[in-house]
């Protein structure tokens, strides 16, 4: 295997935050630049956790998270490089990752049910429409009872740890914090 498809784990978990930062934003500035603001916040937040569930998988192995790899009878490579993988490798589907999850590494995702209801109104935004929803609880509970502890357990560090946000104006007026709040839930980290 190519010493760039052992990377592939840091990479993932690099845009992972990048995207989580990203759709985190759109939550919290809900409809201030455009109609779909707060929906293009929830398919990043689902995004950056496939993602960030890819990379702790990725950790295992590089391999793990790909259903469909290249074929030995069509390689010109000496070895397996990141060209091959990304011209005929198809990786896991958010659904399946769960499971894979667990066996890869033996880590469960608890609260699977928010899990799902984050991947299903994904799915209605990115392929119907978008619902007339508030996308703000859902976004924050999915971050805190799955997105963080699965940050915890495999990247050591809180959700919200190191966040790049574009808008510094999301630490002002309480907004972030307030979000966070408003779940009812507990965060074990630090508000930035």
């Amino acid at each position: 295997m190519d010493v760039e498809v052992r990377k592939i784990s840091g990479h993932m978990y690099g845009l992972g935050k990048y995207l989580l930062a990203h759709g985190i934003e759109h939550v919290i500035f809900t409809g201030m630049r455009n109609p779909f603001w707060s929906s293009m916040g929830v398919l990043h937040v689902a995004q950056a956790a496939e993602i960030l569930i890819k990379s702790a998988i990725a950790q295992e192995h590089p391999l793990l998270i790909f259903t469909d790899l290249p074929k030995l009878s069509q390689n010109t490579e000496e070895r397996l490089t990141t060209s091959q993988l990304m011209a005929k490798a198809k990786t896991v589907q958010y659904s399946k990752l769960p499971d894979l999850l667990w066996a890869a590494t033996g880590y469960e995702i608890k609260h699977l049910d928010v899990y799902r209801e984050m991947g299903e109104q994904r799915n209605r935004i990115q392929h119907l429409a978008v619902p007339d929803d508030d996308f703000n609880d859902l976004v924050f509970r999915f971050c805190i009872q799955v997105i963080d502890p699965l940050m915890v357990h495999f990247f050591c560090e809180h959700f919200l740890d190191n966040l790049d946000f574009d808008d510094l104006y999301i630490y002002e007026d309480n907004l972030l914090s307030d979000s966070i709040d408003a779940t009812g839930l507990k965060y074990e980290g630090k508000l930035p």
